[in-house]
């Protein structure tokens, strides 16, 4: 990573771009599933702020990292969510057959 040294003397502009930067990598280490949608969505409304294409390539990695998070986060929120229908599927399935429940055998 960079390191960030006092932004007393530089320009206004470069303060705004250091800080925009620091956002974005703190939105890539403290994105959750749970937000990963509005912290995307935050990061690219920053990204689209960054003026100089130096600082874009900067932040790049942490945008294709905050886009694999949501990929895998998604993938894995709709196999559950197809999992739990096929298991509600399946037990609907059986109780239209008048199949009752199989019971232990008594050791």
């Amino acid at each position: 990573m960079f390191t960030i040294h006092s932004d007393q003397n530089l320009p206004p502009a470069f303060k705004m771009s250091r800080k925009t930067l620091r956002r974005i990598t703190s939105l890539y280490y403290d994105t959750t599933k749970s937000s990963i949608e509005q912290d995307l969505q935050q990061a690219v409304e920053l990204f689209k702020t960054l003026k100089d294409d130096s600082d874009r390539d900067a932040v790049a990695v942490y945008m294709d990292g905050l886009s694999q998070m949501r990929s895998e986060w998604r993938t894995e929120k709709k196999r559950a969510r197809d999992k739990e229908r096929r298991k509600a599927a399946k037990k609907k399935t059986n109780q239209g057959k008048g199949q009752k429940p199989r019971q232990r055998k008594a050791k």
